[in-house]
């Protein structure tokens, strides 16, 4: 195909990540592609941005950069209120989209979401990017091991210091009209993602959320009770803090009838396991990312420069856009992310057990 032409709306602390990931991309041509512009309402900030990572131009009007003619393809990195409108004109004008998560404030704007793109049949990819943790792809090859038995019960500790501060600066994710909830859809969305693609579907969930730092609709913890399909039990545990020098962690234990897997990392980071009577095992760092750089085929040198969370993601959209085929995480896996997200919220409120899926 010809050159992708890329456009990137949202400058803030997530979409300049992604212009990094685009500018490293390009400049090590990896892809076919053009950085045709950046977009933001804060022209100051557009103008820094596109010139800071090779975009040929910054705009102001995302609705007329979308409907310009000028790209293919868009990266929709704007706060989590906008994303329905834009992702609707994007698929409308027949663009390739990739959204970051959550993809909107509530699960029934979600589903819209889903339908657009399938309407008018456009690629499309979430922000799901723990798809690409060279942690859990590693954790999902150990787990194959049949010898480990039946997955019985599973821990994930999700914690990161409330997202306004440091050097997220997203003010406005303590605004519910604009981020549609806290710490569970803002942050553990991808936690209930990376549950569901390891151990299956979930079938129920009973939810608690809190709210300690007084934001209105902003839950700064969740906690939630998950029972899977395959028998396995498990427990997922979200918090926004104010301690600066923790910028986001995650931990994740499993155990199987006759073994345990753990990381503290939640994407180049050692995993430990243990089988039966045998000793613990740590796979360091480097062989983690050596084992997974291997199983998707980028172990060369010219891959090196993609050994970040947006670099992979964005990498992968791309490519599958010039290859032709579907990118992934789409739209319809984050569907099912968001369904488990809006489950443990119904429980919450309700404080009962909530069944999966939804509706049914």
């Amino acid at each position: 195909m010809n050159k992708l032409r890329i456009g990137l709306i949202g400058a803030g602390f997530i979409g300049v990540a992604h212009a990094n990931a685009i500018e490293t991309i390009l400049s090590e041509r990896l892809v076919p592609a053009e950085f045709v512009a950046v977009c933001d309402t804060d022209e100051e900030r557009a103008q820094m941005i596109a010139s800071s990572f090779g975009a040929g131009r910054h705009e102001t009007d995302p609705l007329a950069l979308i409907n310009s003619g000028d790209i293919d393809t868009v990266f929709i990195c704007a706060p989590t209120k906008f994303h329905p409108e834009l992702v609707a004109v994007a698929a409308k004008a027949g663009l390739n989209i990739f959204c970051e998560k959550p993809l909107a404030c509530s699960y029934e704007l979600v589903k819209k979401m889903q339908m657009d793109v399938r309407r008018h049949n456009v690629k499309n990819q979430v922000g799901l990017v723990l798809r690409y943790s060279p942690v859990y792809n590693v954790i999902r090859q150990l787990m194959s091991d049949d010898s480990l038995g039946r997955p019985m019960s599973v821990l994930f500790r999700d914690d990161q210091y409330f997202p306004i501060r440091g050097i997220y600066r997203s003010t406005w994710r303590c605004e519910v009209d604009i981020a549609g909830g806290g710490a569970l859809i803002e942050h553990s969305i991808h936690d209930a993602d990376v549950l569901q693609w390891l151990l299956g579907d979930i079938a129920s969930t009973r939810g608690i959320i809190k709210n300690f730092a007084g934001h209105r609709g902003i839950e700064d913890l969740a906690s939630a009770h998950l029972e899977f399909e395959c028998g396995c039990v498990g427990h997922l545990l979200s918090t926004w803090h104010n301690i600066l020098q923790r910028e986001s962690n995650r931990y994740m234990e499993l155990f199987f009838e006759n073994g345990h897997i753990s990381s503290a990392e939640d994407f180049i980071g050692p995993v430990s396991c243990q089988t039966g009577d045998g000793e613990l095992e740590t796979l360091s760092s480097e062989e983690v990312l050596r084992r997974y750089l291997e199983q998707v085929g980028l172990n060369r040198p010219e891959y090196n420069c993609l050994h970040s969370m947006q670099a992979m993601e964005d990498y992968h959209f791309l490519k599958a856009l010039v290859s032709g085929a579907q990118p992934y995480p789409d739209f319809d896996v984050a569907v099912k992310a968001h369904e488990i997200v809006e489950a443990v919220y119904l429980s919450a409120r309700n404080g009962a057990e909530v069944k999966l899926p939804l509706g049914e």
